[in-house]
């Protein structure tokens, strides 16, 4: 009673004062994941975001002087900042020159335009430099960059575009790219038989490849890319299409109404400007279709510009008709969006390409619950924008964590620091925290510590107060230390 009664008095005297730089009692740590006690100093408190300079080993693969084979070629780096591995790889392999014994892999002046990371598959977006190579180099630099990216920031398979576009020097699709085992005459060997069978007798050869498609989000927001394993018919865009129009396998929205596609037949033309574009013919009832299915229609354009575009070599956009006559603008989800000349391209879209990041949320069971929701490739490893979609109200059966009155300015700042997240609370955070349960302060800072760990680059976490270490927040859980997730409070699906 005697420390009951005094932790009502600290409590007290903070609500009036603001101090936060006190010592609870009453804490436990019974059943919850904490590392010993370090006896190394504890980093400062962070003010704003930041994320420590770090060292990373990577491997770089370059063309053996023989031309038969990568070799890989492993170094450490210093990343600064928010600078992302993957990046900083490409773009060394991109500018390196070769050594004596070790060939470059792309031209000077070949640059990295853009590079998306989305549910393991990357797709990076090289400078038209990279078109002075010929159709065998092509296909060594792709499977230098694939060895390069695989296996950093959790990717897992690549497409590789160039200004935009799929290029292929046989005209068949690369497809996505899964690492490179093979020699370099034993890879591009292979591409030419896969062609010259193709040419022969499509339905016979029965070419296969593992294309991106794209679906819509639960949410319509957004587009969540899905990989599929496809048999290409005579034309590789029909086998996309139908692909679409079947739908996702993950359970991604539908993008394509079930009917739309049966009477389109995809058509490739060459405008006056040189433009390789493919034209969907669609009825006027297209439009009555999609809301009937509830299908934004800038999310099926969206779908056939990013599937058809980033899977399709010598497509440089797509030409949507209804009733003869070309799309030029349709709604999107913030805004009018415009198409010049008619011409679909995926850059038109805005990056509408999302990824999935997991939260954690109550159930009303007082287990915390894992919930996928889509964010944007930028977001989703953000981790102040992590915890503030905690604050968000949750979906339907999922109760918040978060403290009444909690807002994203009660995050005084967020620094990644070998592998820690260090997050500094605010003193009216912690106000807001006081008269929670022993159960409502374990699912806040774990739903908050499991949420972080999530990220790659986070293992463990350690909290503040007013920039100060403090052993709780609301007299039960011990913050004292670094704290890592806590599986055990994890509903996991039936």
């Amino acid at each position: 009673m005697k420390r009951l009664a005094l932790f009502l008095i600290l409590a007290a005297l903070l609500f009036t004062s603001g101090c936060v730089s006190i010592s609870l009692t009453q804490v436990e740590t019974a059943g919850d994941t904490v590392l010993p006690e370090s006896t190394a100093t504890v980093p400062p408190a962070p003010v704003g975001d930041s994320r420590a300079d770090r060292a990373q080993r990577i491997t770089l693969y370059f063309i053996s002087m023989d031309m038969q084979q990568l070799i890989p070629l492993s170094r450490s780096i210093r990343l600064m900042g928010d600078e992302s591995a993957a990046e900083k790889a490409l773009e060394l392999l991109l500018e390196s020159t070769g050594t004596d014994s070790l060939l470059p892999v792309a031209p000077a002046g070949t640059r990295l335009r853009a590079l998306e990371i989305s549910q393991g598959i990357a797709t990076v977006d090289l400078s038209v430099d990279a078109l002075t190579l010929n159709a065998q180099e092509l296909v060594w630099l792709k499977a230098a960059v694939v060895n390069t990216l695989i296996g950093l920031d959790g990717i897992k398979q690549v497409n590789v575009l160039i200004d935009g576009k799929e290029e292929s020097g046989t005209g068949l699709p690369n497809g996505t790219l899964r690492f490179v085992s093979e020699t370099l005459t034993a890879l591009w060997a292979q591409q030419q038989v896969d062609a010259q069978r193709f040419e022969e007798n499509p339905a016979a050869a029965q070419i296969l490849r593992t294309f991106t498609l794209y679906f819509g989000t639960q949410d319509q927001s957004r587009l969540l890319p899905e990989l599929r394993e496809l048999v290409l018919e005579r034309d590789p865009a029909a086998t996309l299409l139908e692909a679409l129009r079947r739908g996702s396998d993950k359970g991604s929205r539908r993008v394509i109404p079930g009917s739309a596609m049966t009477s389109c037949a995809p058509e490739r033309l060459t405008l006056e400007d040189g433009r390789r574009v493919i034209r969907l013919s669609f009825p006027g009832q297209i439009k009555a279709q999609l809301e009937t299915a509830g299908i934004p229609a800038w999310q099926m354009y969206a779908s056939l510009s990013y599937t058809l575009c980033r899977a399709l070599p010598r497509v440089d956009g797509i030409m949507v008709c209804i009733d003869g006559n070309p799309l030029t603008r349709v709604q999107g989800p913030q805004g009018m969006l415009h198409f010049e000349g008619g011409i679909m391209i995926p850059a038109a879209f805005n990056d509408v390409v999302a990824t999935m990041s997991t939260l954690y949320y109550a159930d009303d069971s007082g287990m915390l619950t894992p919930v996928r929701r889509p964010m944007d490739c930028r977001s989703a490893t953000a981790p102040r924008i992590l915890l503030c979609s905690l604050m968000e109200a949750p979906g339907a059966g999922m109760l918040s964590v978060m403290p009444e009155g909690v807002s994203e300015a009660d995050i005084i700042g967020i620094r990644l620091e070998d592998g820690c997240a260090l997050v500094n609370l605010s003193g009216n955070f912690y106000r807001l925290c006081q008269g929670m349960s022993r159960q409502q302060e374990r699912l806040l800072i774990y739903a908050m510590v499991n949420t972080l760990c999530e990220l790659e680059a986070v293992d463990r976490v350690r909290f503040y107060v007013g920039d100060q270490t403090v052993e709780s927040l609301a007299g039960w859980i011990y913050l004292g230390t670094e704290l890592m997730p806590n599986p055990g409070l994890i509903r996991r699906p039936s």
